[in-house]
């Protein structure tokens, strides 16, 4: 699994507060297994879980946590939702392209677009994500159900 460039730093737990908050960066500690991630130069959080995703789909649909990482597998892309904005961790990973304000349903000359991609018709109110690109895309309808 390869995440883009990040920057890590292993030192004990005594030395944390000592360090610089260095956006970006991730600071294991050695002596106890925990792991802190500075989200800016001014803020550090604890990693206590991953919740794993299976499509920016999923990302998109997930009860949103603060101070959550999300690792989307499709797209192999490690977020971070502090409450209020998601913040991609590794940039060097291409994420997909979506049309959340289309006035009709995609179609296969719609094929800019990469596995994964999202598109909404706000007229409609229906949501496809594009599960194959290439010369033609093909787009899926995706249905919600609700049981009682």
């Amino acid at each position: 699994m390869k995440f883009g460039l990040m920057k890590i730093r292993s030192l004990l737990k005594e030395k944390l507060n000592t360090q610089i908050r260095n956006q970006g960066k991730i600071n294991i500690l050695e002596d106890t297994g925990e792991v802190y991630y500075d989200v800016s130069n001014d803020i550090r959080v604890k990693i206590r879980d991953i919740v794993l995703l299976e499509n920016e789909l999923d990302r998109m649909l997930t009860i949103k946590l603060p101070d959550t990482f999300y690792f989307v597998k499709d797209t192999k892309v490690l977020w971070h939702f502090d409450g209020s904005t998601w913040s991609n961790l590794n940039p060097a990973v291409t994420i997909p392209k979506n049309n959340m304000n289309a006035t009709s349903d995609p179609n296969q000359t719609d094929n800019d677009y990469m596995k994964g991609s999202l598109w909404f018709n706000t007229t409609a109110g229906s949501l496809f994500v594009c599960t194959n690109v290439g010369t033609e895309a093909t787009w899926q309808k995706v249905t919600v159900g609700f049981g009682g």
